[in-house]
């Protein structure tokens, strides 16, 4: 909980059980890349910077991401959830979208068949494709687009 990552830091083919990265601040990017989550994966109000991967990586359990902050390139291509999709929206709260990065920069399939829901928001006179119910901002005014249908 409330681990701060100031480079780029590589999970690349590892394995965590049951893993609460809350409140982690990732400044330099991070890589996933291969990664087998067990359990429940808890990456609530974590900040993404940098670039972002989550390239053929297995969620076993819930993963949630509600209230993260997404400010840099984020792909996301799982090769498999067991049970539910990530979780980037509850009734109160909703992980956020930079919109001061190019819309190709956000990138969200799985490859066995499942899918994770998206929908379009727009900021800044951009168009994204980013989970349904989550929004974008402008870091630079703190505006907040609709949320993505």
């Amino acid at each position: 909980i409330g681990a701060f990552f100031a480079k780029e830091t590589h999970f690349e083919i590892s394995t965590f059980e049951n893993v609460n990265f809350m409140n982690s601040r990732f400044i330099g990017g991070v890589n996933f890349k291969s990664t087998i989550f067990r359990g429940s994966s808890r990456f609530n109000f974590a900040l993404f910077k940098g670039n972002t991967t989550f390239l053929n990586t297995i969620f076993e359990g819930n993963a949630y991401f509600i209230n993260a902050k997404i400010e840099g390139k984020f792909i996301f291509v799982l090769e498999n959830f067991a049970h539910n999709a990530p979780i980037f929206v509850d009734k109160r709260s909703k992980a956020s979208f930079s919109a001061d990065v190019d819309p190709e920069d956000y990138f969200f399939s799985v490859a066995d068949g499942k899918s994770i829901d998206c929908g379009t928001a727009e900021l800044l006179n951009k168009s994204f494709e980013i989970p349904l119910g989550t929004v974008l901002f402008d870091p630079g005014s703190n505006d907040i687009s609709d949320p993505a249908k």
